[in-house]
C-alpha cells in the first residue's frame, strides 16, 4: 500500500516538471540558423578622431560587401571590402601661421578578415542572434587632395573590435545591425617637428563605425 502511494506521488510531482523541460518545436523561441556561406551588403556611417594634427580622414558614408562563412556552432568568419567616402582637412605648415583648408573628399578602401561569435550558438532566439567579434585588415587611400606638407594617408593596418545583432526573418535571409570601433595610425613624418604636438610623428585614431546590412545564405 505504501509503495503504491509513493509511486503515485512520484508520478504526480514529476509529470509537471517533465512537461516544463524544453519546448514544443513548433512553438519554441529557438530556431536553427542555416549553415554554409552567405553574401552580405551593408551601408553605414564612419566617424571619429582626425588625429593630433586634425588631418586624418573621417566622417562619411560607407558601403560594404562581405562573404560570411559559418564554421559550425557559434563561429562565423567574414571577409569584407568597404569603400568609405570620407573627408579631411589640409594643413599648410609652411604658411605663417599654419593654414588649414577644407574639408576635402578622401576616399578610403578597407579590406578586412574577421571572426564573429554568436551568443545563441547555432540558433536564434525569437529570430534574434546577438554577437561580438573583431576584424583586422588594411586601409588604402583611393583619392584625396594634394597636400603642401607632403602628407599622404598611405596604407594603414586596421583593428576593429565590435558587436551587433542579426535578425532572421527567414531561413536564408538575415538582417544585421553592426557597431565597430576601428583603430588605425596616422603618420606625420613629412611635417616639421615644431608643427607636430609633442614631436610625435604618429598616433592612433579611434573611429566609431555603425552599419546596417542584409545577407543571403546559399
Amino acid at each position: 500500500m505504501i509503495g503504491r502511494l509513493v509511486a503515485a506521488l512520484a508520478v504526480l510531482f514529476t509529470s509537471p516538471a517533465a512537461a516544463q523541460v524544453g519546448h514544443d518545436p513548433e512553438h519554441s523561441p529557438f530556431r536553427d540558423i542555416r549553415k554554409g556561406t552567405a553574401l552580405a551588403f551593408g551601408v553605414g556611417w564612419f566617424a571619429g578622431d582626425a588625429g593630433n594634427l586634425g588631418i586624418g580622414p573621417t566622417d562619411g558614408p560607407t558601403a560594404t560587401g562581405r562573404l560570411e562563412i559559418s564554421l559550425g556552432g557559434p563561429t562565423l568568419v567574414t571577409v569584407g571590402a568597404t569603400v568609405a567616402q570620407l573627408e579631411r582637412t589640409v594643413l599648410d605648415a609652411d604658411s605663417t601661421p599654419p593654414l588649414r583648408t577644407g574639408p576635402f573628399g578622401n576616399d578610403i578602401l578597407m579590406l578586412d578578415l574577421g571572426l564573429q561569435l554568436r551568443l545563441t550558438g547555432q540558433k536564434s532566439y525569437r529570430r534574434l542572434a546577438p554577437y561580438f567579434g573583431a576584424a583586422m585588415g588594411l586601409a588604402f587611400e583611393l583619392s584625396g587632395p594634394p597636400d603642401p606638407g607632403g602628407y599622404t594617408f598611405g596604407t594603414r593596418f586596421t583593428l576593429a573590435p565590435g558587436a551587433g545583432v542579426r535578425i532572421y526573418p527567414g531561413r536564408r535571409l538575415s538582417l544585421a545591425v553592426d557597431f565597430r570601433l576601428l583603430f588605425w595610425t596616422l603618420n606625420y613624418s613629412s611635417y616639421p617637428p615644431l608643427v607636430v604636438p609633442g614631436g610625435d610623428t604618429s598616433d592612433w585614431t579611434t573611429h566609431p563605425w555603425t552599419s546596417v546590412g542584409v545577407a543571403w545564405s546559399f
